[in-house]
């Protein structure tokens, strides 16, 4: 997982594909998790949520919970099983049990994030050919530049007065 997390962490922006299967899969909430740890989670996630992504009611939010509760806890007792056999073998699942962990306690931090954000429905989406979506990208993105051309000409402004120093410095040597 580590060079996904670095790809999530170098994107700009993600989208976020969000159905029942990534909900209950491991390794998307791993990918959750990392995108939900980055300061700027709010601006560089754009979640769309399928239908079938119960994430918004309260029944839903409970199957989810409940779903990953059970996860660990069986993965819990196969681990302490296989450790009872044999300690060395369970070295490699340490990390997937703390893991699981890990999502256990974030899930329910990641939908409440996600239906804070007022994300729009597939069906909206696929009505305006994805328009909303891609207006909100394009001006986080005219955000962005903005705020580095405003850094650009301020690191230009700096770097000519300090040659126009250097530049009276040495002609006064001259004099």
């Amino acid at each position: 997982p580590t060079k996904l997390a670095q790809k999530l962490n170098d994107g700009k922006f993600i989208i976020a594909v969000v159905n029942d299967k990534y909900m209950k899969s491991e390794y998307c909430m791993y990918e959750a998790y990392r995108m939900f740890q980055s300061p700027a989670f709010r601006e560089r996630v754009f979640p769309i949520v399928l239908p079938d992504a119960d994430i918004f009611s309260p029944r839903g939010q409970m199957a989810y919970l409940k779903y990953w509760g059970k996860e660990y806890e069986a993965l819990e007792k196969e681990y302490k099983e296989i450790a009872d056999i044999s300690p060395t073998m369970v070295v490699s699942l340490t990390e997937r049990l703390r893991d699981i962990e890990v999502t256990t306690r974030f899930i329910n931090d990641f939908m409440a994030a996600v239906g804070d954000m007022n994300v729009l429905t597939s069906q909206i989406h696929l009505e305006s050919n994805f328009s909303q979506l891609l207006q909100a990208i394009e001006e986080r993105i005219g955000g962005a530049e903005k705020n580095s051309q405003t850094n650009f000409s301020q690191d230009k402004q700096e770097a000519g007065m300090s040659d126009k120093n250097e530049v009276n410095r040495v002609s006064s040597k001259l004099k």
